[in-house]
Formats: structure tokens, sequence, C-alpha cells
């Protein structure tokens, strides 16, 4: 209970467009996240300390690429939790008679069973996006910070979606 009370929804992804909208460009960003981020996506930007710099574009794109695999992988394993939950339900709930106490019961521990899997996906998907943002802010990319704010999320995946865009 106390997942559920913490986690009780999923935080939004930096990977996945707004809905009915095509993903942003480096031209539709802000001026100054424009400049910032078109500066580190030049073929010659270099970063790193030391005495072999290294190419800052790359990284970037090395960097949202990766983020990126993760973030389908996890999501493919916690899709592969919930359907088998929802089968582990529906095997059990097929031994039960369709009606009374035993059913109610049943119910009422499969619907607690499944928020809690929520919760848990939720508390992952949180940890991912604060991990995500962490590296990101490490690279200086524009607009990262550690938040779950709605529209600040928003504008980092906006920022996100132009390397993707600048990288093809």
């Amino acid at each position: 209970r106390t997942l559920q009370r913490l986690f009780p929804q999923r935080p939004p992804n930096l990977f996945e467009p707004p809905a009915g909208r095509p993903p942003a460009t480096l031209e539709a960003l802000p001026e100054a996240e424009r400049e910032a981020l078109g500066a580190m996506l030049r073929p010659d930007a270099q970063g790193g300390a030391g005495r072999r710099p290294v190419s800052m574009r790359n990284t970037v794109f090395a960097t949202v690429e990766a983020m990126l695999i993760v973030q389908a992988l996890r999501e493919r394993t916690f899709d592969a939790w919930v359907r088998e939950l929802r089968v582990r339900h529906e095997n059990r709930g097929a031994m039960l008679p369709a009606s009374g106490p035993e059913r109610d019961a049943f119910t009422a521990a499969s619907a607690e069973e499944t928020a809690a899997l929520q919760a848990a996906i939720s508390r992952e998907f949180s940890h991912l996006l604060r991990l995500q943002q962490q590296v990101l802010q490490m690279l200086q990319l524009p607009s990262f910070s550690v938040t779950q704010d709605p529209s600040a999320v928003k504008r980092q995946r906006e920022v996100v979606q132009a390397v993707r865009g600048e990288e093809q």
C-alpha cells in the first residue's frame, strides 16, 4: 500500500512523442535552447577533459540512443509482467464459481495485486526518468534537471526529439 501511495501513476517518458503532434525539431525549440543544442551537435563540437577530447555530438547521440533502448526494454519487460499477471488471474478465476464470497474475495485480491504491480512499474519508471534526466543534465543538454513536472518533462522530451531528429 505504501508503494501505491508513493507511486500512484506512471510518470511521463522522455521517449514518447506527444499524442497527435509530430516530433519536435531543432528549429521548433526556443532560441536559447536551439543555439545551445545546435552548438553541442555541431560535427566539430568537443567535450571531455584531459588529453583526448571526445566528440560531444557522438556522445549525445550515443547516450540518447542507449536511453531509448533501455526504456524500450523496460517497457517490454513490464508489459510481459502485466500479461503474466492477467493470465494468472484469468486461470485462477476460471476455477471459481461465477458469483459468491469466494469470487468476491478473488476479485478484490486480484485488483490489489494488479494495483501493486502498477505501482511497482510506476516506481521503476520514476527511477528511470530520474536517471535519464541526471545523465542528460551532466551532458549539459538544455532544459534538463530532475523533475516530474509534466510541462518540464514535455520540454525535455522536445529536446530529446530534436536530438534524435538531428541524428537522422
